[in-house]
C-alpha cells in the first residue's frame, strides 16, 4: 500500500460516503445505531427473522462495511485516510462482533467478515497509539450516547438507590478495565453504580489501593454476571 495518499483515494472515499447516504442505507444505519443489541445467535434471530426489514437492515450495513474495509486489506484504498473519516466501522465491528465466532463455524467459512475485523482492529490500534486507553473511552462513550438515545443512560447516581441494598460485583483495578465494563453495562441496560473505594493488594509486598467499585441491586445481579462471564469479567465475590 502506498504511504501517501493519492487522488484516487479520495475519489473513493466520496464515493463510498455517497453509498452511506442512500435512503435505504441511511435506514439501516439509524436502525442499527438505536436498535440493534444481540450479542448471541439466539438474540439475532428474535430480533431480526429471516425476511424481516431488520434482517435487510443488518446484511446490508455488515456487508457494506466489509466491501469497504476489503478495499483497505486489499492495497486498494489508504489505511489512515480511510480511517481518518470516521469510526463508523468500527462502531458496527463492536456491536456485532460476538456473533461472528458462531456464524463462522455455522458456514463453515472462518475468513466471514475478516476484512471487516482486521479494519476494526487497526482503528483500535490507531486510536491507542498516543493514548492506551482510548479505545476503552471511546467505547464507553458510544454505549453512553446509544443509552441516551434510546432514552436512558444505566450509570446512576448513590440517590438512586436510597435505602435499598445494592451488591458489590466487581472491583476495577484499572481505568481501562473501569471504561470496558462500564460500557458493557450500559449497553446491557444494567442500572449500577460506581464509587473509588480502597482494596488490599499484592502477594509479597500487600498493599491498600484504589479502584473502581462496581454495585447493582440484588435482582440485577445474574444479568451482570451473565453480561460480565459474555465479556472476560470474573465476578466479585462477596465473602
Amino acid at each position: 500500500m502506498a504511504s501517501v495518499a493519492t487522488y484516487e483515494d479520495t475519489k473513493l472515499i466520496l464515493r463510498l460516503y455517497e453509498l452511506r447516504r442512500e435512503e435505504q442505507m441511511r435506514r439501516a444505519r439509524a436502525w442499527f445505531l438505536n436498535s440493534f443489541k444481540a450479542t448471541t445467535v439466539e438474540e439475532y434471530q428474535a430480533l431480526c427473522s429471516p425476511g424481516s426489514d431488520q434482517d435487510a437492515y443488518f446484511r446490508m450495513l455488515v456487508t457494506y462495511w466489509d466491501m469497504a474495509a476489503s478495499f483497505v486489506t486489499s492495497g486498494v484504498l489508504h489505511q489512515d485516510l480511510f480511517l481518518e473519516g470516521g469510526n463508523e466501522l468500527l462502531f458496527v465491528w463492536e456491536k456485532m462482533k460476538f456473533l461472528v465466532p458462531a456464524w463462522r463455524a455455522f458456514m463453515g467459512n472462518p475468513k466471514y467478515l475478516t476484512s471487516l475485523e482486521t479494519v476494526a482492529q487497526a482503528a483500535v490500534d490507531r486510536m491507542n497509539r498516543a493514548d492506551p486507553n482510548a479505545h476503552a473511552t471511546w467505547l464507553a462513550n458510544m454505549a453512553r450516547r446509544s443509552a441516551a438515545a434510546q432514552g436512558f443512560l444505566m450509570k446512576q447516581d448513590a440517590d438512586f438507590f436510597g435505602d435499598q441494598d445494592v451488591a458489590l460485583i466487581y472491583i476495577a483495578k484499572k481505568l481501562r478495565e473501569a471504561l470496558r465494563l462500564e460500557g458493557h453495562l450500559t449497553e446491557a441496560g444494567i442500572d449500577y453504580a460506581v464509587e473509588p473505594d480502597k482494596y488490599k493488594g499484592g502477594v509479597i509486598f500487600a498493599s491498600e489501593r484504589i479502584g473502581a467499585f462496581f454495585y447493582v441491586l440484588p435482582d440485577a445481579v445474574e444479568a451482570a454476571r451473565a453480561v460480565m462471564d459474555r465479556h472476560g469479567f470474573r465476578m466479585h465475590e462477596n465473602r
